[in-house]
């Protein structure tokens, strides 16, 4: 069982990052996405093998949220027809979500280069494609060297529907 900030036993879920999630959440599955983030925030080099929407801190330090970006004729994602987002689409966006939140939110430099050097991921449902979906995410175990980030641990959940759909953590 991976240690998530969804998980029930997890003290940030039903009273904490869950719910301070909603309105947000709400409010991200009524306005559609105009755009992905720029592909320099993940370190792409073209727009589109961008598979992020927007990110944003929660109200709880460390929590993050973040909504997949979809191109379904993206030609790796989606080389045959689906009804619902290929799990290495999900994970892509999993890790770029990391990149992003390091950037975005902890002043790690734009030139400052990524390992990721272990991810699990767990599926327990589709990602349905007519349904916006989110990832929800906390920053633990954070190593700083002279002030600057080194490596951190990233939990989190991916959301459909209202669904927790599957869990990963990455370091």
């Amino acid at each position: 069982q991976i240690s998530h900030p969804m998980n029930d036993t997890n003290p940030h879920h039903a009273s904490g990052l869950h719910s301070h999630a909603r309105p947000l959440l709400a409010e991200w599955e009524r306005a559609p996405v105009e755009r992905c983030l720029p592909p320099a925030l993940v370190h792409k080099a073209r727009a589109e093998n961008v598979a992020l929407a927007r990110v944003a801190a929660l109200e709880i330090p460390h929590r993050f949220l973040s909504q997949v970006c979809v191109r379904p004729t993206h030609p790796f994602f989606f080389d045959h027809p689906l009804d619902h987002l290929p799990g290495m689409l999900l994970i892509e966006a999993a890790r770029q979500f990391g990149v992003a939140v390091a950037h975005r939110f902890y002043d790690v430099p734009a030139d400052t280069h990524f390992s990721l050097s272990g991810m699990r991921v767990d599926f327990t449902r589709f990602a349905e494609l007519d349904s916006p979906t989110f990832i929800l995410g906390a920053v633990e175990d954070r190593v700083s060297r002279r002030g600057k980030l080194q490596q951190m641990t990233f939990t989190g959940g991916f959301v459909n529907r209202g669904q927790q759909i599957g869990e990963m953590s990455g370091t």
